[in-house]
């Protein structure tokens, strides 16, 4: 069916939308974009003729055909509608407008297919939340405050202990402070008055025998008395407590003070039931949710130096969930009921149901059992150790609602009754606000729509004469549920538009249509950049097949018209010419009527300080004999203001003759003068090291090191094609090993090496050497071949006297030795252990100061006994070239190059 609803699109739209290209998803697209093509006289002729209608083709390709504009839905004047949710609960149908999007036009019967009707039965349900539930109260332990407690106002029943400091002030005849520390015997000494024991006394009974004592030595004097600095008390805490033991606190603390300093209880232990024992009796029990609900001030109990807080494990520890006002886990005391947890947990929330709330309960460590428990019997309800309480919300079963959508100034609820009926509903409404005030412009008044919910959960549709409701002739008892639509009559008509496109109209798309519109109100509406076409198609024809041809600004448009405009500069091309060299701002530029070659160059910028000006390059295309001739034309700078540029043209302005870049080389190590030379171009190495004052005594010439950025880059490029070339190669042996003859375990060990080299290859710098012969005759060495001329960027690198051989690779004790003529390959070799069982003794190499390298034999006669100073010996690793030769040769050659460098890097001193 897709097919041939897409051949009919094709095949229509190809003739008058679309190039012969246009591919099957441009025109999916095109009819996204603009589902109204399908209203056309023609597409609905096709559409007919293959047997479908649009809405068969709109959901073939995924568009709703509630898609319409704005304008469709309601009049952009009546934009109240902005930002209002129209909402079923039951998610049966939801229509959003919202503001700058696209508003969806009212359809009650839009299918629906298997999928979305699971999906929203599903929306329906009364799912259960999972939260994770903290204890409460615990939180209370987490607050760290210290408050200084000398900033305290002193409690009348405190009883002063030994090491307490009371502050004394007399003021009036005497004007004095005292400061006095309770000694070891239980007094404070005070001058003129001797001790006095305060040790044991509350603070009020100390206060007053201190003051009488004062009175009888300080006469007419007033005193005032506060304790500055409480002393330490040791208590025990024990039970279910996060860290029990010994606690020394200030005689000031009560018990929440020690449980703060005690980082709270275990979360098993109790906070409605903490002992405090004092001389083995029981003082107090307290309930800690005395102090988090009500602010209850038993836990101003002072403690005493030797007293036992003792934490007991809790009796039962409930969890509420859902729909109350703090979920979390409560503690209940033995007689507490279900009706108390709700008291703790603050309640049900707003929407909180009343009933069935869901008890789960494990009875005896075996079995789960679930109790469904309503509000009138929760005080009833004797709660477990560790049942868990959930609370659902209120359903949309026992909403007393119905629902207004469409063409409406106030879509939503509205709140029934049982004797309420449609006509009442809205006439008294009206009778609130007028007609104007419950209906929208261009309602639908001939017909609306109750969608309401049967007895069996299946939906029936009742239809109805919208006036008739409102004159009272007819009307319809409302059910609890009940949906009721009023239509726009744009739901289901089209609104007569006209469209406007093209590259130069600045706001593209559809616009209404309105009787006597013409193509300049068009244009001035959606606004325009440079044009010359206008270009019209439209279906305004006896036959109704669309007609295009091109139109002024005064042509009278149709419905459903379609204007093109074509930028100005489609059809008038702008000249140009373009101009290089040594100009400041190369480019091409658009070409002004009579435009000179002097004018050109200042638009370009002018000239550079390198512009050769006695003469420029003009290259011309012009037409002769029907084909395009090109001609070089040379200007002199005498003509330069009388040159005309035509179309197309050319410029290159020249570099002054031998004007080159400036070119550098760098000279390091044993020279007299090392540094960054500036070199001519031709000029050769001899008279490089002649400017840097020759060799010093200690330069190394045979180790020197010569590098050039050229190769450099073309040792790196290789290295890289190398390493990609192997990589390929072993891809094709993974995958192809039998034909390749190689073993599952070969082809294992074969891309174990090629991991290794791939990660030093990535560590891999080319340094671009260039072997060398230098001479200290600089005379002799001018004549050489090797005195070649220097390119920018080379560098040339001295060694000092190099007295040493090193050994790199697969030997036990890789080293660098003392310089030995005694001695050769095979010897060194030997000095650094001998080769490993890794190691591959058909190719060693030997890499000479200079550069060069050749190979070894190893433990052979024909071993050459001549070693140089300064050489190294490289002792590759053996690796198994399995049956693929091609493979182990470019294996071997990164593995030299390697080697190679690693050499070079050592000569230089930079390893």
């Amino acid at each position: 069916m897709l097919n041939k609803i897409l051949i009919l699109v094709a095949i229509f739209f190809t003739q008058f939308l679309f190039s012969a290209e246009t591919s099957q998803a441009n025109i999916i697209n095109a009819v996204k974009a603009n589902p109204s093509l399908l209203n056309t006289p023609q597409a609905q002729q096709k559409m007919a003729q293959m047997g479908v209608d649009k809405s068969q083709v709109l959901n073939k390709i995924n568009i709703s055909n509630n898609k319409k504009l704005a304008s469709n839905f309601i009049d952009n004047d009546h934009n109240i509608t902005n930002n209002i949710n129209f909402e079923d609960n039951n998610t049966d149908e939801i229509i959003q407008v919202q503001h700058n999007k696209s508003k969806l036009s009212l359809n009650p019967l839009e299918y629906k297919n298997n999928d979305t009707l699971l999906r929203e039965s599903l929306q329906m349900q009364a799912n259960k939340t999972n939260k994770k539930l903290t204890r409460y109260g615990l939180d209370f332990f987490k607050n760290k405050n210290n408050i200084k407690q000398s900033s305290l106002p002193v409690p009348s029943y405190y009883i002063i202990n030994k090491d307490d400091s009371l502050s004394i002030w007399m003021y009036g005849a005497t004007n004095e402070t005292l400061n006095l520390k309770v000694d070891n015997n239980g007094n404070i000494n005070i001058p003129k008055v001797g001790p006095i024991q305060v040790v044991g006394k509350t603070y009020n009974e100390a206060t007053i025998k201190i003051k009488s004592k004062l009175k009888n030595n300080y006469p007419n004097t007033s005193i005032s008395m506060n304790i500055t600095n409480y002393s330490t008390i040791q208590v025990n805490l024990v039970g279910e407590v996060s860290a029990p033991g010994v606690y020394n606190i200030s005689s000031l603390s009560t018990v929440k003070n020690l449980l703060i300093s005690a980082h709270g209880i275990k979360s098993n232990g109790s906070l409605r039931d903490i002992i405090i024992k004092r001389d083995g009796k029981i003082l107090a029990v307290l309930d800690f949710y005395k102090l988090l609900r009500n602010g209850d001030d038993t836990f101003n109990i002072l403690l005493k130096s030797g007293d036992t807080v003792f934490i007991p494990k809790s009796n039962k520890i409930i969890s509420i969930d859902g729909s109350v006002v703090n979920p979390a886990k409560y503690e209940l005391k033995n007689k507490e009921t279900l009706s108390n947890l709700f008291t703790f947990s603050g309640g049900l929330t707003y929407n909180g149901s009343k009933h069935g709330f869901l008890v789960k309960r494990v009875e005896n460590n075996e079995n789960m059992k679930t109790f469904e428990v309503d509000l009138n019997d929760a005080s009833n309800f004797q709660l477990q150790d560790g049942d868990k309480v959930y609370v659902y919300k209120v359903d949309k079963i026992h909403n007393k609602s119905i629902y207004l959508y469409g063409n409406v100034v106030r879509p939503g609820e509205r709140a029934i009754s049982d004797t309420s009926s449609l006509s009442k509903l809205l006439n008294n409404e009206i009778k609130k606000v007028s007609l104007n005030g419950v209906f929208l412009e261009n309602t639908l008044f001939s017909y609306a729509m109750i969608k309401r919910k049967t007895q069996t959960l299946e939906y029936e549709i009742i239809n109805f004469n919208l006036n008739e409701i409102l004159e009272n002739k007819k009307d319809i008892l409302l059910k609890n549920n009940d949906k009721i639509y009023i239509f726009n009559k744009y739901n289901s008509d089209i609104t007569p538009y006209v469209i406007i496109s093209g590259p130069s109209v600045i706001k593209t798309g559809k616009y209404n249509f309105y009787s006597n519109m013409q193509v300049r109100d068009l244009i001035n509406i959606a606004g325009t950049t440079p044009y010359t076409k206008i270009k019209l198609t439209t279906y305004n024809t006896e036959n109704m097949m669309p007609f295009t041809k091109f139109v002024d600004l005064d042509y009278k448009l149709s419905a459903f018209d379609e204007i093109e405009l074509f930028d100005y500069y489609m059809t008038n091309k702008i000249n140009t010419f373009n101009i290089s060299g040594e100009i400041n701002l190369p480019n091409t530029y658009s070409l002004n009527n009579k435009m000179s070659l002097l004018e050109a160059v200042d638009l370009a910028g002018g000239f550079t300080n390198k512009a050769f000006k006695n003469n420029f390059e003009v290259i011309r295309y012009e037409i002769i004999n029907n084909e395009r001739v090109r001609q070089v034309i040379s200007v002199n700078e005498d003509n330069i203001s009388n040159f005309y540029i035509k179309n197309y043209d050319e410029i290159k302005v020249f570099r002054i003759p031998n004007w080159y870049e400036k070119q550098t080389i760098t000279l390091k190590g044993e020279v007299k003068f090392p540094g960054v030379y500036t070199i001519q171009s031709g000029e050769r190495l001899s008279s490089l090291i002649n400017r840097a004052g020759g060799f010093t005594s200690d330069a190394f010439i045979e180790g020197a090191v010569f590098t050039r950025e050229r190769i450099k880059l073309n040792e790196q490029k290789r290295m890289n094609e190398s390493m990609h070339k192997i990589k390929q190669q072993l891809a094709f042996i993974s995958t192809n090993g039998r034909e390749a003859g190689t073993q599952v375990q070969s082809s294992s060990d074969l891309k174990a090496t090629v991991d290794m080299l791939e990660k030093q290859t990535k560590e891999y710098k080319a340094i671009g050497r260039l072997v060398i012969y230098l001479n200290e005759n600089i005379e002799k060495f001018e004549n050489s071949e090797f005195n070649i001329k220097l390119e920018d960027k080379d560098t040339l690198t001295i060694p000092s006297i190099n007295d040493t051989i090193s050994i790199y690779g697969e030997v036990l004790n890789p080293n660098t030795f003392v310089y030995n003529s005694s001695l050769n390959s095979d010897d060194y070799i030997n000095k650094a252990g001998g080769i490993t069982q890794r190691a591959d003794d058909d190719f060693l190499y030997i890499v000479q100061a200079n550069g060069e390298a050749k190979s070894l034999n190893y433990n052979s006669w024909f071993n050459d006994k001549s070693i140089q100073k300064g050489s190294t010996i490289i002792v590759p690793m053996k690796i198994n070239s399995v049956s693929n030769i091609l493979l182990w040769k470019d294996i071997s050659q990164i593995i030299y190059q390697l080697a190679i460098t690693t050499a070079s890097l050592s000569t230089v001193g930079a390893i």
